[in-house]
C-alpha cells in the first residue's frame, strides 16, 4: 500500500513538474517574443524619425535657399534701380544750363 501511494504520488509529482516547466517554458517563449516586437517596434520607430529627420532637413535646406535666390534677386532688382537712377542724373546734368562747365558729375 505504501509503495502503490509512492508511487502515485511520484507520478503527481513528476506530472506537476512537467506541467510547470511546460508553463516556464511557454512564459519564457513568450518573453521573448514580446521583448523581440517591441525591439522591432522601437527599430522602426527610430528609422521614422531619421526619415522624418531627413525631410525636416531637406525642407529646410530648400527653403533657404529660396530664401537666398529671393534676396539676391532683390538686391539686383535695387541695384539695377539704383544705377538707373544715376544715369537719369547724369543726363539731365550734361543738359543743365546751370552747369556750363560740366564739373558736376
Amino acid at each position: 500500500r505504501d509503495d502503490n501511494k509512492k508511487m502515485i504520488s511520484s507520478g503527481i509529482n513528476a506530472e506537476y513538474g512537467e506541467e510547470k516547466s511546460w508553463k516556464k517554458r511557454t512564459e519564457f517563449s513568450s518573453a521573448i517574443q514580446s521583448s523581440r516586437r517591441s525591439w522591432e517596434d522601437t527599430q522602426a520607430a527610430i528609422a521614422a524619425d531619421n526619415e522624418a529627420e531627413v525631410a525636416k532637413r531637406h525642407n529646410q535646406r530648400c527653403f533657404r535657399d529660396d530664401n537666398k535666390k529671393m534676396m539676391e534677386e532683390q538686391i539686383a532688382l535695387k541695384r539695377m534701380a539704383h544705377e538707373t537712377e544715376k544715369e537719369k542724373e547724369r543726363e539731365l546734368i550734361k543738359l543743365d544750363p546751370i552747369n556750363w562747365s560740366r564739373t558736376l558729375r
